[in-house]
């Protein structure tokens, strides 16, 4: 069975269904989608791959509140916030492993990445490492080779290069060494 939960101030509560099967669920129908009946239901997604929390949902302004992603296997899959339909706060995305994925930083109000970002492979070593502002790249950027050379250092403001600049092949010999003005 697959296990998808809900929360809506101070009730919980857990409901189970078989993959690809939805029954009434808190002010969703499954013949008729979304009740907008009383602006205020609950929002069920899922795909054969995985399946996910049910938000909160307001047809004035979205979806809101916390949510989780699973794979099938019940390993977490992404986790994050959302703020008036958009993505707010700290996001962060699993490998099928158990292993994080990726951290992310989004603004609390305009759906862009907003801070400290990271992405990481399979076994959880850090593959880039980067400071965005308002959707762009703003600050000390950093990403490695697979075999765990560094492969860029950088600075950036508000998405253009701006300050020094390397790169390295694979094998550790500098590729490139720059500044940008």
């Amino acid at each position: 069975d697959t296990r998808f939960r809900y929360a809506q101030h101070h009730y919980n509560s857990d409901s189970y269904y078989r993959v690809g099967e939805i029954t009434e669920v808190k002010g969703y129908d499954p013949m008729k989608g979304l009740s907008y009946g009383k602006g205020i239901g609950f929002y069920l997604s899922y795909y054969a791959a995985f399946f996910c929390d049910i938000y909160e949902y307001s047809t004035e302004i979205g979806f809101n509140g916390y949510f989780n992603t699973w794979y099938t296997d019940g390993m977490l899959w992404k986790m994050g916030r959302i703020n008036n339909g958009r993505l707010a706060g700290e996001y962060k995305e699993y490998h099928k492993n158990g292993r994080l994925k990726s951290v992310s930083n989004y603004h609390e109000t305009r759906d862009l990445l907003h801070g400290i970002f990271r992405k990481y492979n399979e076994h959880e070593m850090l593959l880039v490492d980067a400071t965005y502002r308002y959707g762009k790249l703003d600050g000390h950027y950093e990403d490695w080779h697979s075999n765990r050379s560094r492969k860029t250092t950088s600075w950036y403001r508000l998405g253009v290069l701006d300050g020094p600049h390397e790169e390295w092949h694979d094998n550790h010999t500098r590729k490139i060494r720059c500044r940008y003005v």
